[in-house]
């Protein structure tokens, strides 16, 4: 469940309502979701999520027209069954890695994450808009977050192709203090 929702980026209610038709396991495996304002998007999913919904699929029954996943009750699940799952499984986490997971996390929260890490690694704000569905680019700039250590990196690189120490003579460096120095008094 947490690998699809993080993979898709699907909102709760677009998770909820993913049947076994909705999905296409071949090489170019995707899910269909349906979403806010009847919006429909196709997203393209690894083989390695293909691998383990197969597996999934193996291990449970499920009717060509059922969910994708169901409650215990061989009902679709609903958001606040999702939001519980979720704290659950974070709760015990925090058990297992204290100096992890800290706040609070909820299904939106495996989509804002996938949105970070696709423009963190390089994938252009408009495509993440349009994975997001988002209706302006402004509305997905809340995912152009950078990652820290990207960041820096990326100020040192492009700092050595600014460096000014090659550019100048000494003469004119020497002309430039002094120039500095009788005028900035």
């Amino acid at each position: 469940m947490i690998c699809v929702l993080y993979e898709t980026g699907a909102r709760v209610s677009e998770f909820i309502n993913i049947k076994l038709n909705d999905l296409n396991l071949s090489d170019n495996a995707n899910i269909t979701l349906y979403g806010k304002g009847n919006k429909t998007r196709i997203v393209p999913i690894s083989q390695e999520l293909v691998k383990l919904i197969n597996k999934y699929l193996k291990e449970v029954y499920i009717n060509y027209d059922d969910y994708l996943f169901y409650s215990t009750h061989k009902s679709k699940y609903y958001r606040n069954s999702i939001n519980k799952i979720i704290t659950a499984l974070v709760n015990d986490l925090r058990i297992k890695y204290p100096n992890y997971f800290k706040g609070d996390y909820f299904p939106h929260s495996f989509r804002h994450t996938k949105a970070t890490h696709l423009y963190n690694n390089g994938t252009p704000l408009l495509y993440v808009k349009d994975f997001l569905v988002h209706s302006t680019i402004s509305s997905a700039e809340i995912y152009a977050t950078p990652d820290s250590k990207k960041q820096r990196e990326e100020i040192l690189k492009n700092s050595e192709a600014i460096n000014t120490k090659n550019k100048y003579s000494d003469n004119k460096k020497d002309n430039l203090d002094n120039w500095l120095k009788y005028n900035m008094k």
